[in-house]
């Protein structure tokens, strides 16, 4: 449901935000983890500054910081097991897969579920508009919030896809255990199906028994209905 209603100061209520490659969704839920109220914002330009998202931000969620999270989806990330994580090597764990860029600011979060840690990157301008209006709340990766909050180790085969514009990110389970955290391109449901698949055939995973979640795919159904052609799709 969305509202173009402000969030009122309220302690029993928390306030996600999540900022994509495109604007910031603003989601309002209860004691009970219920959602109340969903409201979406799109950035002006294609690559906005810390002013425009303070703005959108400063104008729109009205309520105690306490009762914050923020999250940011970023195609810039390493799991590294905790086991052997130095924060000084944060940049050169990253730079294995990522090239590290100048306009970046690097951070790292603990995943304790899963026993590792998330170095990821975001976009300073990001960066500097969260600290300014949230100083005292972690910036989260999305994947880490969907490993943290989504994801539950369970026996068999387990695929989660958080989808988002024009990429998804895989996270795969099996009996319990983290196969693959991985981020695939798709313009199409034909795509989206492909890279399903594909992983499921490189993975060695039964078909007919994995069971596969969406996630943050309310408005993208016409994705689930070429999927579930092939494979049992569940919507979170």
């Amino acid at each position: 449901m969305e509202t173009e209603n402000q969030f009122t100061t309220t302690v029993q209520y928390r306030l996600i935000i999540l900022i994509s490659a495109t604007g910031i969704a603003l989601s309002v839920y209860d004691e009970a983890n219920s959602l109340i109220s969903t409201k979406k914002m799109e950035f002006a330009s294609p690559v906005p500054t810390s002013d425009e998202i303070i703005g959108l931000l400063s104008a729109d969620s009205q309520i105690n910081s306490s009762n914050v999270r923020v999250i940011v989806e970023s195609d810039n990330y390493s799991f590294v097991p905790a086991a052997i994580f130095r924060p000084a090597d944060a940049s050169i764990l990253l730079g294995f897969e990522h090239k590290p860029e100048k306009s970046e600011q690097l951070l790292y979060s603990s995943v304790i579920a899963w026993s590792c840690v998330n170095v990821f990157s975001i976009r300073s301008a990001i960066y500097t508009a969260l600290i300014k209006l949230f100083p005292n709340t972690e910036v989260e990766h999305h994947l880490s919030y969907v490993l943290t909050d989504k994801v539950i180790p369970q026996n068999g085969n387990n695929l989660y896809i958080w989808v988002r514009n024009k990429k998804i990110d895989v996270v795969v389970l099996s009996n319990g255990e983290l196969k693959l955290v991985n981020t695939y391109p798709y313009a199409t449901p034909e795509d989206f199906t492909y890279h399903t698949l594909n992983v499921i055939e490189q993975l060695a995973l039964n078909i007919n028994t994995c069971k596969v979640t969406l996630l943050n795919a309310e408005k993208r159904m016409e994705l689930k209905a070429v999927l579930e052609k092939y494979v049992v799709v569940d919507s979170l």
